[in-house]
Formats: C-alpha cells, sequence, structure tokens
C-alpha cells in the first residue's frame, strides 16, 4: 500500500482498520493496534531510510455506542494519529439521531466523524 500511495504521489497514508467491536470485519483490539503500530513504525522507518517521502499514520475506524463512545480505550486511541469515529450499529432508526451524533462530535479522541 505504501508503495501504490506513494505512486500516486501521496505522502500520507492512514491504515484505518476497524476496532473490535466490529466483529465482522475482524476488528482490531488495542492489543492488535498496538502490534500494528509497531509494524508502521518499522516501515516508517524504511522509508526514512531510504529517503521516501512518505510518511504512514497510525489510525483506525472506531465503532462508536449509540452514545457515541469509542469501543477501544481512550489511551490506545490517544496513541494514534488519526481517529475515525463511525456507528455501524441502529443505522435503520426512524427518530431524530443529532443528540448520538452532536456525542461523537464530542467524543476528544475522534478526529473524523465517519461516514455520517
Amino acid at each position: 500500500m505504501a508503495t501504490a500511495a506513494k505512486d500516486r504521489g501521496c505522502r500520507y497514508l492512514a491504515i484505518t482498520d476497524h476496532t473490535k467491536a466490529l466483529k465482522i470485519a475482524r476488528g482490531v483490539s488495542e492489543e492488535r493496534l498496538f502490534d500494528q503500530g509497531k509494524e508502521i513504525e518499522g516501515v516508517n522507518a524504511f522509508l526514512a531510510e531510504k529517503r521516501i517521502d512518505l510518511l504512514i499514520l497510525r489510525s483506525a475506524e472506531v465503532n462508536l455506542s449509540p452514545l457515541g463512545q469509542a469501543d477501544l480505550a481512550p489511551a490506545a486511541l490517544l496513541s494514534l494519529d488519526v481517529v475515525i469515529g463511525s456507528f455501524h450499529s441502529a443505522l435503520r432508526r426512524t427518530a431524530d439521531q443529532t443528540e448520538r451524533y452532536l456525542a461523537a462530535l464530542h467524543n476528544q479522541t475522534i478526529h473524523i466523524l465517519g461516514h455520517p
């Protein structure tokens, strides 16, 4: 993916796997996210050594509860460069969902609200 991003002229690449509550996507846990971060550090070191102008960002797409809370510990999320927060359940509700989206936007660990 890094090679393809560089070939397209990108300077950054964010790896945004889904997190643990989204079982259908084999979501990553805090432990797997930490391990992935180590791999990303290694690739970034290799890219820097080769003077390749590309930085891979540690990121995740967290599953949000109906109250706007992420499914990973805040400490794990604070170690990331980019956190996308997305609702993956209760999407067919007919009642007003404004409050749940506002709660997500007030979540200090979320940088981007995914597919609103």
